[in-house]
């Protein structure tokens, strides 16, 4: 849905960009619109010139 590959959301999770709503049995993360919405804002930052450690300090900042 998101048009990314598994790897690149797999980067993201890992970053702590994204947070999986669920893991399943065969260990895939499962993710909600709320991520749907966050890979948006996160693609839109990086076409503005921001790297993915900036966009990191952006969402840590905000909690």
């Amino acid at each position: 849905q998101s048009g990314l590959s598994r790897q690149v959301i797999y980067n993201y999770a890992t970053l702590g960009l994204l947070r999986p709503v669920s893991v399943n049995r065969a260990g895939h993360k499962l993710f909600d619109a709320t991520a749907l919405v966050r890979i948006q804002l996160i693609q839109n930052l990086v076409a503005r010139g921001y790297t993915l450690r900036d966009i990191r300090q952006i969402f840590f900042r905000e909690r």
